[in-house]
């Protein structure tokens, strides 16, 4: 059996035969690619998901609508991607995965998603408030709060206090 480290050394310039219509989906200016659009594909999209996400050749924007689009398949496979991806070096891709992770394993993703709320970059910092505060749960709402004495960027504060404010509703 082939484990899910192979999607992370998997070669991204190897497109299948779903690669065109993914990047299609993929090519919309402000709005990602719906489940029900990638999910008429057929079974390989999360894989061609993955090699467009790594493939520097790919524009920037689609790399990142990959990473967003991933959110619409929980699999240990996009899971292992996803955390590899809070990790890496590429600011903008780190804040895609944060939504997706969120989005796809809820309340499961926070131990991987915890650690970037003491990020040294903002951005990072308030997607992740963001992508945890969306959850609304009580785990969610312990984290934020546990963060938000210690936050000292003004900008990120006020999403914290707006994230606790919407939880409580």
């Amino acid at each position: 059996m082939i484990g899910p480290w192979i999607l992370l050394f998997a070669d991204p310039a190897a497109a299948g035969e779903l690669r065109e219509p993914v990047l299609e989906l993929l090519s919309a200016y402000e709005q990602g690619a719906s489940a029900e659009d990638l999910r008429k594909l057929g079974e390989g999209v999360p894989t061609e998901l993955i090699a467009i996400a790594r493939d520097s050749a790919v524009p920037h924007s689609r790399r990142g609508r990959a990473v967003s689009a991933l959110a619409h398949y929980p699999s240990p496979e996009v899971r292992t991607f996803l955390d590899a991806q809070l990790v890496g070096s590429d600011g903008y891709l780190q804040r895609k995965a944060t939504g997706a992770i969120v989005r796809a394993f809820r309340d499961d993703a926070l131990p991987s998603v915890e650690p970037l709320l003491a990020s040294e970059d903002r951005q990072l910092r308030l997607a992740a408030v963001n992508a945890v505060g969306a959850l609304g749960s009580p785990r969610a709402r312990e984290i934020l709060s546990a963060h938000a004495a210690s936050e000292s960027d003004d900008t990120v504060k006020e999403a914290l206090t707006t994230a606790l404010a919407e939880g409580s509703k």
